[in-house]
């Protein structure tokens, strides 16, 4: 037996034994245990100006849409939910009415420390804390759903893990398949923290004669230790130092490369006004990115660079009642010169 059958085999027997569960506990409230209905709207809606012309690594560009989401969920034993809902996005200055519906539809299952995830659910449950070394801005507001499984583990006070995959592609034209899984983790010990992120961007080319198959793969790793303090209520500080590193490997062509470097970084905020960023200093990411974009890549281009400095200053215009909305001005500094974007994001919660 092959080892793509294998997986296959036992993703069908996880499914199996998930619909078992499920339907085993939806039988059992029928039985005397009613749960509880209860509905939710979210809206996120986020403008981005790249003023990228003249860098050798991405063309400048502005991408702006809204996503509005309700959901009905149905809560039961206080260890069951399900959550039913349809994803619908307008991205601004097209013609369409809707550029895209998607259905949201999950189930989760919690105990104690522990919550299990399982359907179709928003990337936020997941990429909790991830940054643009990961996954842009972009990829988010394009593709903001997970099809796949989260495992978390919250212990409270930034004591954390999440374990997840995300099946992106089922087979289509020129790809067999697609995932993207991750880990992340935090740790807090009083004012010191230290917090991790590993992911694999796997892509399966398809066997046919005018498209190359074999193999792509990007992964990614980044630990980082460091200090929070908050002289004030109204004012917090962190600083955090560590690594990032990845690993890139093409079965078609037989290559694969290395990049790794020292990484910093910094937040600054007093009352909503506020400034965080990093520098990275080492070798160059994404060597394959001319040949595969974001097919293969979801983080941010500029990082294809040895060394790289990001700073944003942000103004949180209104973060109260389920309502953020925040205002980020970014200057991005690597050798071959300085660019800057700005970005609108608002998000609902009601």
């Amino acid at each position: 037996m092959t080892k793509r059958h294998t997986t296959r085999h036992l993703l069908t027997l996880t499914l199996a034994i998930l619909s078992a569960s499920v339907t085993g506990t939806l039988r059992g409230s029928a039985q005397g245990h009613p749960g509880a209905f209860s509905h939710s709207l979210e809206v996120y809606s986020h403008f981005d100006n790249r003023e990228y012309d003249s860098s050798p690594y991405e063309s400048g560009y502005t991408v702006a849409g809204i996503w509005v989401t309700p959901k009905l969920t149905w809560d039961w034993q206080d260890t069951h939910s399900l959550h039913l809902g349809v994803s619908a996005f307008k991205q601004y200055g097209t013609t369409k009415t809707l550029d895209k519906v998607s259905l949201v539809a999950y189930y989760q299952l919690q105990k104690e420390r522990w919550k299990l995830t399982a359907g179709i659910f928003d990337k936020k449950l997941a990429y909790k804390n991830t940054t643009d070394r990961f996954v842009t801005d972009k990829i988010y507001l394009l593709t903001p759903l997970i099809s796949g499984l989260l495992v978390s583990y919250d212990a409270g006070q930034d004591r954390y893990a999440n374990i997840w995959v995300d099946w992106t592609h089922q087979k289509a034209v020129g790809v067999r398949e697609r995932f993207h899984a991750g880990i992340t983790t935090s740790y807090a010990l009083g004012l010191f923290f230290t917090t991790s992120t590993w992911s694999m961007l796997h892509v399966a080319a398809e066997e046919r004669p005018e498209v190359a198959s074999g193999v792509i793969e990007d992964l990614q790793a980044e630990i980082l230790a460091g200090y929070r303090w908050r002289p004030t209520e109204r004012m917090k500080l962190s600083l955090a130092v560590g690594g990032y590193g990845s690993f890139e490997r093409d079965r078609v062509a037989q290559q694969s490369y290395k990049s790794a470097g020292l990484l910093a970084e910094l937040l600054v905020q007093y009352r909503s006004i506020g400034l965080e960023g990093y520098t990275y200093y080492g070798s160059g990411h994404q060597k394959l990115r001319k040949q595969y974009g974001e097919l293969l890549y979801q983080e941010n281009p500029l990082l294809q660079s040895r060394s790289y400095t990001q700073a944003v200053g942000f103004w949180q215009i209104y973060d109260r009642e389920g309502v953020n909305l925040r205002l980020d001005l970014a200057l991005h500094l690597i050798p071959e010169g300085l660019f800057s974007h700005q970005a609108l994001t608002l998000n609902i919660r009601l």
